[in-house]
């Protein structure tokens, strides 16, 4: 950090809460995925990140799909060992040990979406993703260097803001008052440390964030002073006389951290460490809160870490409830229309192909938007007699109730070339009628027959199925779909599809890639040689 700092030359940096790992990576914008860490990660761990204006995330979608009431489902926490770990820090509260400790747990959180998809659909202006290990979306800056001036934002203080005076009581309670009176001071004293004429330039200011869940109040204070002009050529120095930050950990810091330690008892690793960026002449940096682990990701099991401010004051059924009301994830808005959603079934001589995978799939929908028993059989659709000889395509568009059926005969058509467009925001765990974002990913095709969307560099789907590869032996077809169809689930089922995880620089692993779906078989040979797909 001092060399690239000395020589102007941009980072990006993380630093764990314990000081015993961090990473920095130089040029990060321009330098593909190639960093340095001190737990010897490979040059391609494909970290992500946002700090202020500075990352390397696409774009965040301006809408996120609807999804079901249930799907962010937040498991029974541990009271008692959150209790257990109360008591430990009110006695060393009460022998003085400390004066303020942020006590932390980590509950267990299950959802369909991927970490790339809340990564984008978090509002925050602080992210951080480094696949198979956690993903981070926090509100709370920890200090910004701008004309060598520095300054932090101790955040201390939450509210569910339900109700009308919610940031008026926020504001005159006193338990969060002393929490925040203690982090200012330590804070201004850790800015003593490295700068000069330190004061406090906003003191307990409210700012409201939006969640799912509902809106919450925190409080933030500003502090600042000024840096010598050489702090550039001792950013390490700076960090390690400032870290762990105070807001995280407590006063006094040393007796507190032990505390910690004892009451904790697991190592917290980068969540409530820092991470940020030096653009070569200034730098920002966060807080790593609103923190999930995603090494069980593909179980769609995720850990997220959330804690709060402990004071002799403090209750532990308050401080507990604090902690769960903090496991939201700060979202886009959802498209606020009631949802709607499509079935595309195969009639071949009036017989419904796949049928019980197909009314499955309809009724979990249904019950799940919609709170509908699961009473639709494809035996309710009339069939038309013209649709009673060969192979037609059955459309149903439907939201509690089926709204509209049509029939049309389908021939397979004819794909020879395909385009692999980078979409990692794209939610399609349910089959939705807006298929407005995959429209859009058509118009990208260039001059090719269709896209394959990739989502960070692994194949999903096609526009409109699912996809399977052969090596001249065997068919696979990537566990990182985007929809789980009938007929994949089919062929999956009788052993003629095996699931993998494939990289888009596996296909040349491979001869051809097939599309599958409703409609379209394996031998129906729709599909394109791995060689003539385009980036």
């Amino acid at each position: 950090m001092n060399d690239l700092g000395k020589t102007g030359r941009p980072f990006f940096f993380a630093l764990n809460f314990e000081l015993t790992e961090g990473m920095v990576w130089a040029d990060p914008l321009s330098n593909g995925d190639g960093f340095s860490d001190t737990a010897g990660v490979s040059a391609a761990a494909g970290i992500r990140f946002q700090v202020g204006a500075y990352g390397n995330l696409p774009p965040a979608p301006a809408v996120m799909p609807p999804l079901p009431a249930g799907d962010w489902r937040v498991a029974a926490g541990d009271t008692a060992a959150y209790a257990a770990a109360f008591d430990k820090v009110q006695a060393g509260l009460r022998r003085g040990d400390s004066f303020l400790l942020n006590l932390t747990g980590r509950t267990l959180v299950e959802t369909t979406r991927t970490p790339w998809q809340m990564l984008l659909a978090a509002r925050a202006p602080y992210k951080f993703y480094w696949p198979g290990r956690f993903i981070c979306f926090s509100p709370e800056a920890f200090v910004r260097i701008e004309n060598d001036t520095i300054r932090t934002y101790p955040m201390k203080g939450t509210a569910p803001a339900a109700a009308p005076d919610a940031k008026a009581r926020l504001l005159a309670d006193y338990k969060e008052t002393c929490e925040h009176y203690t982090i200012v001071d330590l804070m201004r004293n850790d800015l003593n440390r490295v700068a000069e004429q330190v004061g406090v330039n906003r003191f307990r200011y409210a700012e409201r964030i939006e969640t799912p869940a509902g809106g919450l109040w925190q409080t933030s204070s500003e502090i600042s002073g000024r840096l010598s002009a050489s702090w550039r050529a001792h950013i390490g120095e700076l960090f390690m006389a400032l870290l762990p930050a105070g807001s995280v950990s407590g006063a006094p810091k040393a007796a507190t951290l032990a505390l910690i330690r004892a009451a904790e008892q697991r190592p917290r690793g980068y969540y409530t460490g820092v991470f940020g960026y030096f653009d070569g002449r200034d730098l920002d940096s966060a807080v790593a809160i609103r923190f999930m682990e995603t090494d069980e990701a593909a179980a769609g099991r995720y850990h997220f870490h959330s804690g709060g401010g402990i004071t002799i004051h403090s209750r532990c059924e308050e401080e507990y409830r604090e902690l769960r009301e903090k496991i939201v994830l700060p979202t886009v808005p959802a498209a606020s229309a009631p949802p709607v959603f499509i079935e595309t079934v195969a009639l071949r001589d009036g017989r419904w192909l796949q049928a019980e995978r197909h009314e499955r799939r309809l009724n979990a929908t249904r019950a799940a938007f919609f709170n509908t028993p699961p009473d639709f059989a494809l035996s309710q659709i009339a069939v038309p007699s013209a649709a009673t000889q060969g192979l037609f395509k059955c459309r149903l568009r439907y939201d509690g109730r089926i709204r509209q059926v049509d029939f049309e005969p389908y021939a397979p058509r004819a794909v020879r070339s395909l385009r692999a467009v980078e979409c990692p925001g794209l939610y399609y765990r349910y089959k939705y009628a807006d298929r407005s974002a995959l429209d859009a990913l058509y118009a990208l095709r260039g001059g090719c027959a269709d896209v394959l969307i990739l989502q960070d560099g692994y194949v999903t789907d096609g526009r409109y199925a699912n996809v399977a590869v052969f090596d001249g032996e065997n068919y696979y077809t990537p566990r990182t779909c985007l929809l789980n169809g009938t007929k994949r689930q089919a062929l999956l089922a009788q052993g003629i599809l095996k699931e993998i995880d494939l990289r888009f620089s596996d296909l040349a692993r491979f001869k051809r890639l097939y599309f599958i779906n409703a409609m379209l078989d394996l031998e129906d040979s729709v599909g394109v040689d791995c060689a003539d797909i385009r980036v």
